[in-house]
């Protein structure tokens, strides 16, 4: 199977080089979201949290909001900040201000990550597109050849139009395991 599938690419075939590439982007994306959040978003929390709650507990909310800010622009920093300021003001709101700051930074932390499975799919489709097309050229290839030699022809142009739908799957495989780890 892998030597057929080196053999789409050297007779130059069109869906394996778009299968590829659009597993490269998928790579991409996972490699940037990596990237994203063991460095940009990463917080030491134990450290995080000790030197907040002794600030809080000293009741020192302004050294405790620059301390935040100081942190970075990561999530738990800016939810804190917010969550200092509603207790500042109403307190009654902490809960609801932390949901809400919640919910409007997690869509920067998914950015991207959704469009892994319409990749996958994709590449699987246009594998199974190809393979239609490949079985579909194995039944007009043995059309008018004597038994012997049909049956022949059609199970090594058969095995043959299976080969882009076998590179679909296994993109979409190594590109469904990398969304489901982010």
């Amino acid at each position: 199977m892998i030597q057929e599938m080196y053999e789409l690419f050297r007779l130059r075939e069109p869906v394996p080089y778009i299968i590829l590439a659009i597993f490269a982007v998928g790579w991409v994306i996972v490699f940037e979201r990596f990237i994203a959040l063991q460095i940009t978003y990463r917080l030491n929390f134990a450290k995080f949290n000790l030197t907040l709650r002794r600030m809080l507990a000293a009741g020192d909310l302004d050294r405790a909001r620059q301390y935040c800010a100081a942190s970075g622009s990561s999530g738990l920093p800016v939810i804190t900040a917010k969550a200092i300021e509603a207790y500042e003001t109403e307190n009654f709101r902490v809960r609801m201000v932390v949901s809400e700051e919640t919910l409007s930074f997690m869509p920067r932390i998914r950015r991207r990550i959704s469009q892994l499975p319409n990749l996958a799919a994709v590449a699987v489709l246009l594998g199974a597109l190809a393979a239609v097309n490949g079985i579909w050229q194995s039944f007009q290839m043995v059309d008018g050849l004597e038994l012997g030699l049909k049956s022949f022809a059609f199970s090594r142009g058969l095995s043959h139009a299976l080969t882009p739908i076998a590179l679909g799957l296994g993109a979409s495989v190594f590109l469904m395991i990398p969304y489901g780890v982010l």
